[in-house]
């Protein structure tokens, strides 16, 4: 008899648009159906049914399988399929019984319902004929010899074919028999920086792999031919044993673990073989010990005229823990994990904003931000401690009622760095802490976009997406009953210690920025810390300066080009409020800086063996830099201050590991400066050392978010890197400060999302490289950075743009392109008039408002070239029809129609260009023979080649190329290619404020503005001053916490009560005005007094190996040189 116990679904998906869905299960066994009642309109329903199959004395085979059907009942129609899946009843076959198995389920487009889960208990009872006759194994000695090729006798006993195998009579007959072993890989092997080396022993001979450095997860892919002549049944009494040792201890405890199995077993399954099997590896002396590692092999046993069996694999279902081999008598006890989970914040709009806008229609007033139902999957692929999956996945789903859920963000835990597997460790745990998410930008998009993987955490997420305050133990024995349940009111309140924040500021000053690729409109750095400096985010109150000013990119003369700053740097800061976690990031820093010492000391070792010292300099010098390193390794690691920080469990036993760990490096680099023989000992311990620290200075709780930057232009992201925060982290102590804390640092930026998904026309090109100062700490701390700024002055000014747009010839306030208040910030969405400006408390005016033009928008347009072609239009008309052209009153214009100089009177060359041929027509292009091209009227355009009867105007280019003297000053260039200047009184110009901006007036241009600026000081600054003339030893510090509220009225739209009122007001009202706050930062500058000039000298030689751009493989090469904003190819 079959019993398959439904018991009771979770989470199963909606497929009603009005209603829940009645979920009912189907059970199909042999093409036999069975189902359970209908539960009426939920998503978690409960059953607790038995379904009985009986077998009418037929025992199940070990290839039977169950079908399980989750459907929606319809009382009308077919019922719909929700979900199916499988069960194999292999395992209830030989347990008898299998209680409360979750059912993998797909939809009916196959895709993995990760959040649904079924549970089912099988229970089997075998016919008695089957049990009595397994018992009796008369029956079979008394089969005859003769029949044992014969299959039919194997159904009137009953028995299946692997338990025949096992017993059939072996022959005594000598023959040659070839075993074949591939060791493909290991993994999860105790112990760390081991050089393991894998030994198999068949009968008496003996073969090993070659020794993997370095590595607890080697791979060895090495097949061993054993041939031997024996008899069958002598072999099938021999045994195969895998050993896999560290080679770098000594004999006597150089084993890390075991596996042995008799040939018997290898012989009696398919085609003699195994294939791509794992081998829990074990302690042959004391199986109590566990798990020591994984061994994946293939063992093949062929006689003669036998054929191997394949050892592809292309669907790789063997990395999975079902295909475990465990060795007899091995003691696994059962463990569970426990993952509290007590809430999550700043998670990103998934949904959209349609309905929130109906609710508000329904709701008044009522702030309704339901934009997000969300849910999260834990999951982990082992089955067993130590498991060869590593990675515990944390994912966080939206729920989604008329689609498939959408993937949010998604967070990997590292089991190697939450647990110690070693002697005396201890289980994984983890938190009460926050972990963060990333994946895709946080904007919402109503289509899908190819960032959209990055959510699942297969590759490097580009943007912060929130976080999960979460708790993770491990306990030993029985699995729970509930999967789930409610936490308890002494967990909450437990945790609230864990969730105190205190106040960081992330300050960056911008230095250059170069080897931009070409945008079409300005171009602005972001940098942010979290949610906290997201430009498109308003979920954050706080107001922070996190943007660069908005600068046009700057030709450099080659391939990319550059933001013209000058002596003029911006400087940003973000105010953000975290957990204070200063203990975590300063030990990470402390052991970081460590592993900085020792890769110095390997990369002086390495240099010296290039010049080919001998071992005894090399040991010398070794001698020499031990002590130090010594010294700086017994500096002790930061203080656990009880009354300060508040420390979980996994903090204080991670602390004991890396001290125990320090201990036994210091003793190794002692051991080695005594007993040291020669060079390649030094280097082998250093770079063990070296991996030991890195796997000791990895922060598996550093709840706070990596820096990003991002590079901006037109409201979008283009390119970003990412820095973790430890890295530009400020402490008072030097040895736990992060080691790119306010140090000038170039960083590279990267092209978001997979490599072929980047467009190609892009992806050989460098997105942008910036120079840049960045510090990361907390608000008493601050000083720090501004003490730092010398050579330069940090100022600090209001900021407020003036627009216009252009109505019948005038320029005014008003009209339908003025889409933005008269005075507003730069993006237009903030209104800031001038007198709203208040100066915050400890802050001064120092002067008037005043113009300050931005000066990448009145740049030249040959701004950076070194060959520049000059381009004019010449413009002819008739007044009817077949009449003689004859020219225009505005005769020669240029592209977009506006009015320059002929081109007879451009005879000279600008100052420092000189002229390389003449002034010729452009018959390049859709033209006539004498280079015209024909419209009816100019302002439509449409321009065609061929001349019609009744076109009224035409038109033709004319070109002229000039280049740069080579005995002109770059200096002097730079100064005329900047046309500052105050003609135009400091407008910018364009034809629509979402456009480029120019600083020359166009005909085609509707919209303008100018910026203001007005300097702020602060007081206490003016007092410091007032000290130091008194006082030599006086120190300034500046207060950047400034933020300006900015108050507006906006009026409350209501209906009206009374008749009379509808009648008047059509139905709507104006009840009252209400104060609007809005809070804006001031912008922040670094201003060098003077400049410094450098001179880069490069010689290059030769390039060899370098692959070719092209298919035809015949690309020609060239390199550039870069040096600041200056690039120079050859």
């Amino acid at each position: 008899m079959l019993k398959v116990i439904v018991h009771n679904a979770e989470r199963v998906p909606n497929l009603e648009r009005f209603s829940t869905v009645d979920p009912m299960v189907a059970v199909i066994f042999q093409g036999i159906t069975k189902q359970t009642t209908w539960q009426r309109s939920t998503c978690d329903p409960k059953w607790d049914e038995t379904l009985d199959f009986p077998l009418n004395g037929i025992p199940i085979k070990s290839t039977d399988i169950l079908e399980i059907h989750l459907k929606d009942y319809e009382k009308i129609g077919t019922n719909k399929l929700i979900g199916q899946g499988t069960i194999s009843l292999n395992d209830v076959i030989r347990t008898g019984i299998i209680k409360r198995r979750t059912v993998p389920l797909t939809n009916p487009q196959g895709v993995r319902l990760e959040a649904t889960k079924l549970y089912l208990t099988l229970e089997y009872s075998p016919p008695n004929s089957v049990t009595n006759e397994k018992l009796n194994l008369k029956n079979v000695d008394d089969i005859p010899l003769q029949n044992v090729g014969d299959i039919s006798w194997k159904t009137e006993l009953g028995m299946d074919q692997t338990f025949l195998s096992k017993t059939k009579l072996r022959s005594n007959k000598l023959q040659d028999f070839q075993i074949r072993i591939k060791i493909f890989q290991a993994r999860q092997l105790h112990g760390s920086n081991i050089h393991p080396v894998c030994r198999v022993r068949v009968i008496n001979s003996i073969k090993q792999t070659k020794i993997q450095k370095g590595t607890n997860h080697p791979y060895f892919n090495e097949v061993f031919f054993f041939n031997i002549n024996i008899s069958e049944t002598k072999l099938c009494d021999e045994f195969i044993e895998f050993e896999v040792c560290n080679s770098r201890i000594f004999r006597s405890n150089m084993i890390i673990g075991t596996f042995k199995t008799d040939i018997a077993y290898i012989y009696s399954q398919n085609k003699h073989s195994i294939n791509r099997k794992w081998l829990l590896l074990s302690n042959d002396n004391d199986r109590m010990t566990g798990a020591k590692g994984y061994l994946k092999v293939s063992v093949n046993i062929l006689g003669s005229g036998d054929e191997a069996p394949s050892q592809e694999n292309a669907d790789d279902d063997d990395d999975i823990e079902s295909n475990v081999l465990k060795p007899t008598g091995l003691m696994l006890r059962p463990a569970t994990f426990i993952l509290k989970l007590y809430k999550a914040e700043d998670l990103p709009q998934m949904d959209s904003s349609f309905l929130h806008g109906v609710k508000k229609i329904f709701h008044g007033t009522e702030d309704i931000k339901e934009l997000i139902d969300p849910y999260v999957i834990f999951s982990f692929a082992g089955q067993q401690f130590p498991s060869m999956c590593d990675k515990i996945t944390l994912t966080v789903m939206d729920w989604d009622r008329l689609q498939f859920d959408d993937i949010t963000g998604s967070a990997l835990l590292d089991i190697n760095s939450i647990c110690d597997d070693r002697e005396n460790g201890f289980l994984p745990t983890f938190g009460p802490c926050w972990i963060n998410l990333y994946g895709a930008p946080r904007e919402y998009s109503e289509l899908p976009t190819a960032l959209d993987e990055l959510n699942s955490g297969k590759s490097e997420g580009v943007a912060y997406r929130g976080r999960i305050f979460i708790e993770l133990q491990t306990i030993l024995g029985e699995n729970p009953s509930e999967s789930i349940g409610e936490l308890s009111n002494s967990d909450l309140i437990r945790t609230l210690p864990y969730q105190s924040r205190k106040k960081y500021k992330l300050h960056a000053a911008f230095l250059d920025a170069s080897i931009l690729y070409e945008h079409e409109s300005t171009v602005e750095f972001e940098i942010s810390n979290g949610n906290y400096g997201n430009k498109f985010d308003n979920l954050i109150g706080n107001a922070n300066c996190s943007t660069t000013p908005p600068t046009n990119p700057v030709f450099d003369g080659t391939s990319y080009y550059f933001l013209p700053w000058g002596h003029t740097k911006p400087c940003v800061q973000v105010t953000s409020e975290w957990e204070d976690i200063t203990f975590r990031l300063e030990a990470l820093n402390h052991l970081s800086n460590m592993k900085l010492f020792i890769i110095d000391l390997i990369s002086t070792l390495n240099l010296l063996k290039i010049k080919k010292s001998s071992d005894e300099i090399l040991i010398r010098h070794y001698k020499q830099s031990v002590d130090t390193i010594i010294l700086y390794l017994k500096k002790p690691l930061p203080d656990l201050d009880l009354y300060r920080y508040h420390f979980n469990e996994l903090d204080r036993l991670r602390r004991h590991m890396r001290e125990k760990n320090l201990f036994d490096i210091i003793y190794k680099l002692e051991q080695l400066k005594l007993y040291v023989k020669t060079s390649q000992d030094i280097f082998d311990t250093l770079e063990d050392i070296q991996k030991t620290l890195e796997f000791l200075q990895f922060e598996p709780q550093n709840s706070i978010p990596d820096v990003i930057i991002w590079l901006l232009s037109n409201g979008k992201r283009y390119a970003y890197y990412r820095l973790p925060a430890n890295e530009v982290f400020y402490s008072t102590n030097i040895d736990y400060r992060g080691h790119l804390c306010g140090k000038l640092q170039t960083i590279r930026l990267k092209w978001p999302g997979k490599e072929t998904d980047i467009d190609k026309d892009k992806r050989f090109f460098i997105p942008a490289e910036i120079r840049i100062k960045i510090w990361f700490g907390l608000v008493i701390h601050e000083q720090d950075w501004l003490s730092q700024q010398k050579g330069a002055d940090l100022t600090v000014y209001a900021e407020t743009y003036e627009n216009q747009t252009n109505v019948l010839g005038q320029w005014s306030t008003t009209g339908p392109l003025m889409t933005r208040p008269a005075w507003s910030d730069v993006t237009g969405n903030m209104s800031l008039p001038k007198q709203n400006f208040q100066v915050p408390s400890d802050w001064k005016w120092d002067g008037d408002w005043y113009i300050s033009p931005e000066i990448s928008a009145r740049y030249a347009d040959d701004a950076g070239y070194r060959k520049f072609t000059e381009e004019v239009y010449e413009h002819q008309y008739r007044l009817i029809a077949g009449a003689q052209w004859q020219p225009k009153t505005i005769e020669w214009t240029n592209l977009v129609g506006d009015k320059v100089s002929s081109k007879n009177e451009r005879t000279e060359s600008p100052p420092g260009w000189e002229w390389e041929d003449e002034w010729t027509i452009d018959t390049n292009r859709a033209v006539d023979e004498e280079g015209f091209e024909y419209c009816v009227n100019q302002t439509v355009s449409g321009w065609c080649p061929v001349e019609k009867l009744f076109h009224l105007n035409r038109r033709r280019r004319w070109y002229r190329t000039r280049i740069l003297k080579k005995d002109f000053n770059i200096e002097e260039k730079q100064k005329k290619e900047i046309k500052i200047d105050f003609i135009n009184e400091g407008w910018e110009y364009a034809p629509m404020f979402n456009m480029k901006f120019h600083a020359d007036e166009r005909s085609m241009d509707m919209t303008r503005r100018r910026r203001w600026h007005r300097k702020m000081i602060s007081n206490q600054l003016l007092h410091n001053e007032n000290i130091n003339n008194n006082n030599s030893n006086g120190t300034i510090f500046i207060n950047t916490d400034i933020v300006f509220r900015m108050q507006s009225r906006i009026s409350i739209v209501t209906d009206s009560n009374s008749k009379g009122n509808q009648q008047s007001s059509d139905f709507i009202t104006t009840k009252n005005k209400n104060i609007k706050i809005e809070l804006n930062a001031p912008r922040m500058f670094l201003t060098f007094k003077k400049p410094y000039y450098y001179e880069l000298r490069s010689y290059i030689y030769q390039a060899r190996n370098l692959l070719s751009m092209d298919y035809d493989s015949f690309s020609g090469k060239k390199h550039f040189i870069n040096h600041i904003t200056q690039i120079i190819s050859k």
